[in-house]
């Protein structure tokens, strides 16, 4: 199953159920082996930043889109047949 996990939440149900994806969120950390596969989801907002700035960052982001933003080049390349967002599988086709 081709799959590509957007949540940490959704990549650590689908490793439970025997599926390896493909590509995940740049939060994925969990197994292990997630953080090794390509990021398809990143954020606009440094982790490292401080509190003010991290609040400007995501004040500034409203107007890109959101604080997310998803690499539709990592995410095309992949040709995932499944993309899991919260644990629900959709087809990329439907």
């Amino acid at each position: 199953m081709r799959a590509v996990s957007l949540l940490p939440s959704a990549t650590e149900m689908l490793y439970s159920i025997g599926v390896e994806p493909i590509g995940v969120s740049h939060e994925c950390d969990h197994p292990p082996e997630a953080q090794q596969l390509p990021k398809v989801v990143q954020s606009r907002v440094a982790p490292n930043a401080s509190t003010s700035s991290i609040n400007e960052q995501v004040q500034n982001t409203e107007s890109a889109g959101g604080v997310y933003t998803i690499n539709r080049d990592v995410l095309a390349g992949l040709a995932p047949r499944y993309n899991c967002l919260a644990g629900d599988l959709r087809c990329v086709r439907c």
